[in-house]
């Protein structure tokens, strides 16, 4: 409930402009989260935003159990899914840690890289091959 009220003053302080705005990155968010289009977010799909979030914002890293916990009180429904309604109220809770400006560079910097992955991906590379042999890279040093 706290982050709830927070997200929401934040929100009010935003102005009208900085309010559409923030709608319509975290739209934009949902449709490249959303990676097998069947307009919601599963947990797998979650993971992998939410990790992309942390790393964006220089949050502290997440584990598995915490980002499930972070689905968990996302999905108001108890579907085992995010629906846009649902996402938008999680990303607002993130508008409330970060604020307005954080928030939308964040926003703005994930919606970048996800639009490069996916004309990278079209282009005939494999985004997610080359992620997973990085990250064999560092578990080996």
């Amino acid at each position: 409930q706290k982050r709830m009220s927070r997200a929401m003053t934040r929100c009010s302080t935003l102005g009208e402009d900085g309010k559409k705005e923030a709608e319509n990155l975290i739209g934009q968010l949902f449709d490249l989260t959303d990676v097998n289009g069947n307009g919601v977010i599963g947990f797998g799909e979650f993971v992998v935003h939410h990790e992309r979030v942390m790393d964006a914002s220089n949050l502290p890293g997440v584990t598995v159990a915490q980002a499930e916990n972070e689905f968990r009180k996302a999905d108001a429904d108890s579907n085992y899914g995010l629906d846009k309604e649902e996402f938008r109220h999680y990303m607002n809770s993130l508008l409330a840690i970060l604020g307005g400006r954080a928030f939308k560079t964040m926003c703005e910097a994930l919606i970048e890289t996800e639009k490069k992955k996916i004309e990278a991906q079209s282009a005939g590379f494999d985004w997610r091959a080359s992620e997973r042999l990085v990250e064999q890279a560092r578990n080996t040093n």
